[in-house]
């Protein structure tokens, strides 16, 4: 499970941009880093000059380039993630230096919820990635690997996770436009004869966290 643990930053911080956090908009990652900030503060300070990229004053929408120099004059709480160990309960389908795939038994949540909050996939896969040394949170500002689709509780299957800013872009551009096609499957009481389409409402039972299907919208 990942912890994050809270600590102020002095008055003038000074980070360097690094790849996973390259061609983000300014005004994005600013919020992303400083989570006690309201936007409407992280406006002022960049409209003011408390906030400069290279030594220069830089607009919101400035997309940030990996070896740029940043500099705030703030003091804020900065968050850190600090990685706790997690019980790994899903297979690895395929991994490469900007992807992995998993497969995500039935039973597991991929992100926390109120009823589920201790050893998500996520958090399985932050802790896996960080002990073969493929993510270090210490190397990182804002980015960690991050989902790209989800399951539901009860289904098993497969989750794409993108180990990089630039992978994670990618990923979603091609879920948002609907280039990746899923695939489920079903147990069903009964004998199907034929193929056919089946148009009908979708229940749930948020106690049992089950879904029914209903011809009728309830």
């Amino acid at each position: 499970m990942e912890k994050y643990c809270k600590g102020k930053v002095e008055t003038l911080l000074k980070l360097t941009i690094g790849e996973n956090e390259a061609e983000q908009r300014l005004d994005r990652f600013l919020r992303k880093y400083m989570k006690d900030a309201s936007l409407t503060d992280i406006y002022s300070m960049i409209r003011k000059k408390h906030v400069r990229v290279n030594g220069k004053r830089a607009k919101e929408n400035y997309r940030l380039k990996s070896g740029d120099a940043l500099e705030i004059d703030a003091a804020i709480n900065a968050v850190k993630s600090c990685i706790k160990p997690a019980k790994r309960e899903f297979g690895i389908i395929y991994e490469d230096d900007n992807v992995l795939i998993v497969d995500k038994p039935m039973g597991l949540i991929v992100h926390p919820d109120l009823s589920h909050s201790k050893n998500t996939l996520v958090d399985q896969v932050v802790y896996y990635l960080y002990q073969n040394g493929s993510y270090n949170p210490e190397n990182e500002t804002t980015f960690k690997p991050s989902s790209v689709n989800r399951l539901d509780l009860n289904t098993g299957g497969l989750v794409l996770f993108a180990k990089n800013y630039m992978s994670l872009r990618k990923l979603s551009s091609i879920v948002r436009s609907r280039a990746l096609s899923k695939y489920y499957i079903c147990v069903v009481k009964g004998r199907v004869e034929c193929e056919r389409d089946i148009r009908a409402y979708l229940t749930k039972d948020d106690k049992l966290n089950k879904v029914a299907i209903s011809y009728e919208p309830n």
